[in-house]
Formats: C-alpha cells, sequence, structure tokens
C-alpha cells in the first residue's frame, strides 16, 4: 500500500524516548481506549514539523502494532520514508495486514525491550 509522504521531514525533532509515566496519559493512536497509566511506559517524541511544534505519545501496545505494519510495508517493497502509517491510524490498518491489537502486556514488552536496548548501547 505504501504510505503517502512526500519526502519532507521535521526541522528538528527530540528522537523517540522510552518514558515511564507519572500520570495518567492519553495516547495518540488508540486515544483514550488504551489510557497510559501511571508507572507505565510509553514512547514519546516532540519536535518542529512544517513550522509547527509536535508531540506523539504513544501506549506500548501502539507502538509496537505501528512497527508491525512498517515491517509488513517494508516486506512489500515500500521504501523507509513511507512505511509508516500516521499514528492516529494504526488501528484501522491493522485488519489489512492480518494483524490484531497487541495486548498492553505485550506493549510493556515491547517497550522494556527497547528501553533494554538503549541502556546497552550507551
Amino acid at each position: 500500500m505504501c504510505f503517502y509522504n512526500d519526502g519532507d521531514s521535521p526541522q528538528f525533532s527530540s528522537g523517540e524516548q522510552i518514558r515511564k509515566s507519572r500520570k495518567q496519559r492519553r495516547c495518540d493512536g488508540c486515544f483514550n481506549a488504551c489510557a497510559i497509566q501511571r508507572g507505565e511506559l510509553y514512547s514519546y517524541q516532540s519536535g518542529k514539523f512544517d513550522g509547527d511544534f509536535f508531540t506523539v505519545i504513544q501506549c506500548g501496545a501502539c507502538h509496537r502494532d505501528r512497527h508491525a505494519i512498517h515491517e509488513a510495508e517494508l516486506a512489500r517493497g515500500c521504501r523507509e520514508h513511507e512505511s509508516w502509517c500516521h499514528v492516529d491510524e494504526i488501528i484501522e490498518h491493522l485488519p489489512e495486514y492480518g494483524l490484531t491489537r497487541s495486548s498492553r502486556e505485550q506493549g510493556q514488552a515491547w517497550l522494556d525491550g527497547i528501553r533494554e536496548q538503549k541502556a546497552v548501547l550507551t
């Protein structure tokens, strides 16, 4: 399918950070379907794109599912920059790839694995 992307990139970005929540948060992928609870891991990224500042917060399940869609797109021949679906479209695209929604536990384990990998690299 290859998601439309005109090749633009952010003017700057914080890069992705895996954080532990100190309060309840709303996921930008599934909105309130999966509130990020205090003490849970979540993905955080901020930056500036087309002159506007942005912040993206994702629960572990959405982060894991978005990466699964990304891998499926790469396997279909899409290029890296066009293989990422928009954060708020993750759940609607899962059936197209024969994927089911990840559980909260799977998402937390996924983010914990990423956090551990980053710790080893530093």
